[in-house]
């Protein structure tokens, strides 16, 4: 998916607190699934099916021709993306219900492939009383895209934690740079990122990671390639960043990067990675991944 594309989804959540600017809450919390599918039925005619696990509103639509023709993702997909993300944020900012995170599922109908998108209420209303900038909301979202074999049935479905969400974010941020930038992608060949929460360690899975020169080597090798170097560049920028902005209660102790093998690429405690960050030459990179 191209990051325009992303920040159109993105940007679907902007004007949704103008919409909830009454006191009285429009949705019960007793109906917040009602209210997805008869909103996503009645006002935009196609179906869709709500859950509230906890604090995390779900949305997922029927499934749908995500890639088009012409190899892009199929702009009637993107539109009811747009709409689905629309109805569940302005579900959770006119109910009164505790709502922290909103989840909209797509699944594509030839590859079984599933997209996710995952926000973070507080940075929606964040956004609309300016404390953040548009550029800073947009990389906030989260954006995932899983194989037929992951499971995403409804089962699945869980209230999302603070810790959880840094993780799903810092994987998402690092495959936007990996993929969307074809220099990077040549030095890093990675074909997907994802992160976990557990035990106060984050953990960053790369799947089928290849990096070119050879196998990669950990923080302390003597001599590390210039693929290692640009990963590990991209990590402790991301992770430095959303450290700094969600987990002030310093829940994350740790992070890894590990090969689909399960051999660690990276490891740092949280005071390793501020310093490592901090002492990187912050002159502009040869290969931009913005």
């Amino acid at each position: 998916m191209k990051p325009s594309t992303c920040r159109l989804l993105w940007r679907a959540a902007l004007l949704l607190p103008l919409l909830s600017a009454c006191t009285k809450p429009s949705y019960r919390a007793d109906r917040l699934e009602e209210a997805v599918r008869d909103i996503c039925l009645r006002e935009y005619k196609f179906a869709a099916v709500g859950k509230l696990a906890g604090k995390t509103l779900y949305a997922s639509i029927a499934p749908q021709n995500i890639v088009g023709a012409d190899l892009g993702i199929d702009r009637k997909t993107v539109e009811r993306l747009y709409d689905t993300l629309l109805t569940v944020t302005r579900v959770a900012l006119s109910t009164n219900a505790k709502v922290d995170y909103l989840i909209v599922k797509a699944k594509d109908t030839n590859t079984g492939v599933t997209l996710t998108l995952l926000r973070y209420v507080p940075d929606i209303k964040w956004y609309f009383y300016m404390r953040i900038s548009r550029a800073d909301f947009e990389n906030r979202g989260v954006l995932e895209i899983d194989d037929a074999e992951t499971n995403q049935d409804a089962s699945t479905w869980h209230d999302v934690t603070l810790p959880e969400f840094s993780a799903r974010l810092a994987a998402s941020r690092l495959q936007q740079k990996i993929t969307y930038n074809p220099l990077v992608s040549i030095f890093v060949r990675v074909h997907r990122v994802r992160g976990a929460f557990d035990g106060g360690v984050v953990t960053l899975s790369l799947d089928k990671y290849q990096p070119v020169g050879g196998l990669s080597v950990g923080k302390s090798a003597p001599e590390a390639l210039p693929s290692d170097e640009l990963l590990r560049r991209n990590v402790l920028e991301v992770m430095d960043d959303i450290l700094k902005k969600y987990d002030r209660d310093k829940v994350i102790h740790r992070v890894r990067v590990v090969e689909d093998g399960g051999r660690a690429v990276l490891d740092y405690s949280r005071e390793e990675l501020f310093e490592a960050w901090r002492k990187l030459p912050k002159k502009k990179s040869l290969f931009p991944t913005e």
